[in-house]
């Protein structure tokens, strides 16, 4: 009988009593709420509260994965001579590398200056500095999968441009801060005509000064009063004719004649 646990001894024996179910199997089957009861019962109430934990578990951890990651911001900053001034900021797609001196000329150096970031175009961050080597990066940003651009902006110009950051890259921008070159010489720009801020100046087809042949090349100048004299010189002409009559009147009265 006690082999076969089929009278309430065996049973006890066998580990159908509460006592032996929290012993032996409480944490881990879920015998507790079976221990009083049939096996059947215990049996599918145990696998119903172990089995209903494991998938909470599993939504945290979903949960989780929803968070944003990082990527970082190089800037690259060069000043140029031209003609004129403008600031060009040029923005990559995040990961691709690129040599900043390729987009100036020969006249770039790079130098100090000083930019601002806008999380996703509406955040403003503290302005920060780039040293006299051209060159700063910024880590940590958000990336902007699904978002908004973020904006950088050249804070003396208030020039900005948009650009992203991706998780685990960097984004590389080159600005170029173009200034008025003092020593720019016109005449090595292409087309540059000399005459252009005269249009009075004759020229030819070849850009040249054309060669005068006669008076009707001659631009039509009009005719106009001679200018009148002054005060001074209409009295010396007059004293100069009293002297004359003077002399004259005096050569008559002398006795000689």
């Amino acid at each position: 009988d006690t082999g076969s646990g089929g009278d309430d001894n065996g049973g006890q024996a066998g580990g159908g009593n509460s006592n032996g179910g929290d012993t032996g199997n409480g944490d881990d089957g879920g015998s507790n709420a079976g221990g009083g009861d049939d096996d059947d019962t215990g049996n599918s109430t145990g696998s119903g509260n172990i089995g209903g934990g494991n998938p909470e578990g599993d939504g945290s951890g979903e949960g989780s994965d929803t968070g944003s990651g990082t990527g970082s911001l190089a800037v690259y900053t060069l000043f140029c001579l031209t003609s004129s001034e403008y600031v060009d900021i040029e923005v990559f797609s995040p990961g691709d590398e690129v040599d900043p001196y390729s987009l100036g000329d020969d006249t770039c150096v790079p130098d100090t200056n000083e930019y601002q970031i806008t999380l996703f175009s509406r955040d403003d961050q503290d302005p920060f500095s780039v040293d006299y080597t051209g060159f700063a990066q910024i880590d940590g940003l958000p990336s902007t999968d699904g978002q908004d651009p973020h904006l950088i902006t050249e804070t003396f110009s208030g020039e900005s441009q948009p650009f992203d950051v991706a998780t685990g890259f960097t984004t590389e921008v080159v600005v170029l801060v173009w200034e008025l070159d003092d020593t720019y010489d016109p005449s090595s720009d292409p087309g540059y005509d000399p005459y252009a801020d005269d249009p009075g100046a004759t020229t030819d087809d070849t850009g040249d000064p054309a060669d005068v042949t006669d008076g009707s090349d001659l631009p039509d100048t009009g005719v106009g009063p001679l200018s009148r004299p002054d005060g001074g010189m209409v009295l010396l002409l007059g004293m100069a004719g009293f002297l004359v009559l003077g002399g004259a009147y005096r050569l008559r009265r002398s006795p000689n004649r």
